[in-house]
């Protein structure tokens, strides 16, 4: 395999006016490969941080992932990538896995997740937000678990989504009015993202909720068991996947073990590799994943390979379509018999 050269990186523009970057990696034998992803606040500017990745990435074996990213984090030297941001770090390690997956000669989905790659994930696509009596917003999002295939849940959600804006009710009563009219009651389940004050205030029993995630702060046993008891057996709650900031040690957020599944953002892990690790630490644990695709629309479709790469069972789109949703719908076509579809296996609890 060849070593890296050369990187660069360029601001881009998300299709919403959210700034980020891309970076472009080249290899000896010629071989390139780019990677983008959203800026945070915390980012460097991307000429200053250009010449830091590109001595730290100079030499590596492009096919070594986990030496370049290794390197891409002691170039950053902090605990939470808050020097030179998470998002150049991970706009560098994409591109550096393209390159590697240039020069193999296979699509990035294969190259980072070999073979057993071949599990197309559940869309979970928001359909609605909801003004709850406790003062906050709900993000109500449809879970088509019941359809034969990947691109088949697209066109649900799609319909699902079409169905809201017409009907008679708002919020929760619009989205299962709408389920109920396409006739796809038993097909369609729903997500919701809350705080942790309207969990426990009681969520609707009679409607199709599967999984619940709190957006602020959970921590310890006491806090999670009441979320447990608010929503009940049939109901998965979500955790955030993180690792502590002093890094080496485990995942943490679905510890005490009341979360059934973990929600797992790119740009907060910074790299590939975390990525694959954190969703094998997943796994290992009996957890399911729910792979975050906030990025910005039109950057970069890094998450489409890998929620292949990972297993993952869900990810999470901003609409039934942009890149990563048509990276899947041409993947699922790819693998054609050979490929499968999360469906309710994604909904472990």
């Amino acid at each position: 395999m060849s070593a890296i050269v050369r990187i660069s990186l360029r601001a881009l523009w998300g299709t919403g006016g959210e700034k980020a970057c891309e970076a472009e990696v080249e290899l000896r034998n010629g071989a390139r490969g780019t990677g983008a992803a959203a800026l945070t606040e915390a980012s460097a500017g991307v000429d200053a941080a250009a010449g830091e990745l590109g001595d730290a990435l100079a030499g590596i074996d492009a096919a070594d992932q986990w030496a370049a990213d290794w390197a891409l984090a002691e170039c950053d030297g902090t605990p939470r990538m808050d020097r030179i941001g998470s998002g150049m770090l991970l706009a560098a390690s994409l591109a550096v896995a393209r390159a590697a997956a240039a020069e193999a000669g296979v699509p990035l989905w294969r190259h980072l997740g070999g073979v057993a790659a071949r599990t197309l994930p559940v869309p979970q696509i928001p359909v609605a937000r909801v003004a709850t009596q406790e003062g906050d917003v709900a993000a109500l999002s449809v879970l088509p678990v019941g359809v034969p295939g990947f691109a088949a849940a697209l066109a649900a959600a799609h319909t699902v989504r079409e169905g809201v804006r017409q009907a008679r009710f708002e919020g929760l009563a619009a989205a299962c009015e709408a389920i109920a009219t396409a006739g796809l009651g038993e097909d369609v389940l729903l997500a919701v993202e809350c705080s942790a004050a309207t969990v426990r205030a009681g969520l609707p029993r009679d409607a199709a909720i599967a999984t619940v995630r709190v957006v602020d702060g959970v921590s310890g046993r006491r806090q999670w068991q009441a979320l447990a008891d608010a929503v009940g057996p049939a109901v998965q709650l979500v955790a955030d996947a993180c690792r502590p900031a002093d890094s080496g040690l485990p995942l943490v957020g679905a510890a005490d073990g009341f979360a059934g599944a973990v929600r797992l953002d790119p740009l907060r892990a910074g790299s590939v590799t975390e990525v694959l690790q954190l969703a094998a630490e997943a796994h290992a644990a009996g957890l399911g994943v729910l792979l975050a695709d906030d990025w910005p629309v039109g950057i970069d479709d890094g998450t489409a390979a890998l929620a292949l790469a990972t297993g993952a069972g869900r990810i999470g789109l901003g609409t039934c379509g942009g890149l990563s949703a048509n990276t899947l719908l041409r993947i699922e076509k790819k693998l054609a018999n050979s490929g499968r579809y999360a469906a309710n296996t994604s909904l472990r609890r």
